[in-house]
C-alpha cells in the first residue's frame, strides 16, 4: 500500500508520464494508471469534502456582493493571487527558482 501512495504523490506532485513512474517505482504502467485513478478518486470521496467547503446558494450571493462592493467586479466569488518569496539560489536545481521578475524566489498563492 505504501508504494501505491506514494506513486499517487510522486504523480500529483511531478509533471512526469505514467511510463516514467512506473520505472521509477519498479511497476507496470496500467498497475501505476490504475494506483493514481483509484487514489484520486478516493481523495475527492472521502478527503476533500473534509478539506473544502463549498457555498450554498445565499453564501454565493453574500460573498459576490461583498467583492462587487469592494472591488466593482460583478459575479464573483472568489479570487486567487501569488507573490514570489525572495531566496537565495538553491545548491540542487537553482536555475529553476529564476523568476521572470530577475531573482531567485518560490511562489506563495493564496485565495
Amino acid at each position: 500500500m505504501q508504494t501505491r501512495l506514494l506513486i499517487f504523490v510522486w504523480f500529483m506532485a511531478n509533471k512526469e508520464t505514467y511510463r516514467e513512474i512506473a520505472n521509477l517505482f519498479g511497476v507496470c504502467e496500467s498497475a501505476c494508471c490504475t494506483f493514481v485513478h483509484r487514489l484520486a478518486e478516493a481523495f475527492s470521496k472521502y478527503i476533500l469534502p473534509k478539506v473544502v467547503k463549498w457555498p450554498t446558494d445565499n453564501e454565493k450571493v453574500e460573498i459576490s456582493y461583498t467583492i462587487e462592493e469592494a472591488k466593482g467586479f460583478p459575479h464573483v466569488i472568489g479570487m486567487i493571487d501569488g507573490c514570489h518569496i525572495p531566496i537565495k539560489k538553491p545548491y540542487v536545481n537553482g536555475d529553476q527558482y529564476y523568476n521572470r521578475k530577475d531573482f531567485f524566489s518560490i511562489v506563495l498563492q493564496g485565495w
